[in-house]
């Protein structure tokens, strides 16, 4: 069976085929990352329902919306690649108000032929380069010019494969899932450097009944939430791929990860795909593969329940997979983000999104989706598609193709095309958005 590692927020796997490959095949260059974006408040809570939703839930505490970050966008680093690999790294300053970007002096930065994702930390003070291999790179970004500067010790050695990171939200730990078994790589993290410090015991990898210390799961992706870390993966010791579930304890002291659990089977999956997932807050966890998106409501306990009526369909235009879903900063909606990297030119992707009813986690279609079905453009390069917040919500910005695309999100939800923050000729691999 295939694997490719994928290029996520948080989010964020690997590109799966659990059916024969169809006729014209991706390029096998292409990567994504799950993007995690945890939620803050922005808009008034209110449930959802009606046509075209998940079916609802027994009626349970509703999910509370947290306060309003006071972060502002800063700057935007946006990875580029001409040909095979990425090749520079471009530095914009941006207006917090309107998403106009402007390169900085000094950018862009050549020398990063290796990097496939970007994760940024918590504070926005910090970036990280991640490549398939077995180190990554760490940098501290200038408050007054957006440049990055190496941090002391790079570069660092994490798992071999793994370009996905996740970190908790207060920003001291960091873990890196497995590539081929189950083994997350952690890290603490300095909060006044950004540098990480392997943490004792990584890569951890649990043991379970019947004496098994290491279970051959393959990880793909991992959120956190209630001091738990939740995942992705795949029974790769067992005949049949039996995709799951999984939660860890999260140690806040020391970032030790213990208490394997198998929270929940995922069946019905087919085809080909990338295992994504995002949380909302502490409530709930969404995954996806292919076209088909998993709901779950979250415990006091830490195990997850499925939704009913999950999995739901996402609406993929022609040939389309989902490629990332991220969740709005208020936590009240959830975004499938597809792609399409068969074709060239315009239609080669869309945003559905979807209304989250705060008390059940039902999902209901938010009107006018599919968004910007004819607004992404492709190069016939590899195309990635990326999507960021700005941090109260008010804009969202997309790498895509050459172009960084703008859209308004409305209080409806619904993203309304703001036209291109920049077109250039090179193809976008992957942006982050450093706030604070």
């Amino acid at each position: 069976m295939n694997r490719e590692t994928a290029k996520a927020s948080g989010g964020v796997g690997i590109r799966r085929d659990r059916r024969p490959a169809m006729t014209k095949q991706r390029p096998r260059s292409l990567f994504l990352a799950g993007l995690v974006l945890l939620a803050s408040g922005w808009f008034s809570g209110a449930s959802c329902g009606g046509p075209g939703a998940s079916a609802p839930t027994s009626p349970g505490p509703a999910a509370t919306p947290t306060p309003l970050s006071t972060a502002v966008a800063r700057y935007l680093y946006l990875l580029r690649q001409q040909g095979v690999r990425p090749s520079q790294l471009q530095i914009f300053k941006v207006d917090g108000n309107t998403g106009d970007l402007a390169e900085v002096p000094g950018s862009p930065v050549t020398g990063v032929t290796a990097f496939y994702r970007l994760p940024i930390h918590p504070t926005g003070r910090f970036l990280y380069g991640l490549d398939p291999n077995l180190t990554f790179e760490g940098w501290s970004i200038d408050p007054a010019t957006g440049l990055l500067r190496s941090m002391p010790g790079v570069p660092f050695t994490k798992n071999p494969g793994s370009v996905t990171l996740t970190m908790f939200p207060g920003g001291q730990f960091a873990y890196f899932p497995g590539s081929s078994r189950f083994g997350i790589d952690g890290f603490s993290l300095d909060i006044a450097a950004g540098v990480p410090t392997l943490i004792p015991g990584s890569p951890f990898g649990p043991t379970i009944t019947g004496g098994i210390t290491r279970p051959e799961y393959t990880t793909f992706a991992c959120v956190p939430a209630r001091q738990r870390l939740y995942c992705v993966a795949q029974r790769t010791s067992a005949l049949t791929a039996d995709l799951m579930a999984l939660s860890l304890a999260h140690d806040s002291a020391t970032g030790a990860l213990t208490d394997l659990r198998v929270e929940s089977p995922i069946s019905g999956v087919a085809g080909q795909g990338f295992w994504l997932i995002q949380g909302v807050g502490d409530q709930f966890v969404y995954a996806a593969f292919g076209t088909r998106i998993f709901g779950y409501r979250i415990a006091t306990s830490g195990a997850l329940t499925m939704i009913p009526g999950f999995p739901i369909e996402s609406g993929p235009l022609q040939s389309e997979l989902l490629v990332q879903l991220v969740a709005h900063p208020s936590g009240r909606f959830l975004y499938a983000v597809a792609g399409n990297f068969i074709i060239t030119g315009p239609d080669v992707g869309h945003v559905d999104g979807f209304e989250i009813d705060l008390q059940t986690g039902a999902l209901r279609t938010i009107p006018g989706s599919p968004f910007l079905a004819n607004s992404f453009v492709s190069t016939g390069q590899d195309d990635h598609i990326q999507m960021v917040f700005e941090p109260n919500g008010r804009f969202a910005l997309f790498a895509v193709g050459g172009a960084i695309l703008r859209a308004v999100v409305e209080s409806s939800g619904a993203l309304r095309s703001g036209g291109a923050a920049i077109r250039q000729p090179m193809t976008n691999t992957d942006i982050a958005l450093a706030s604070w």
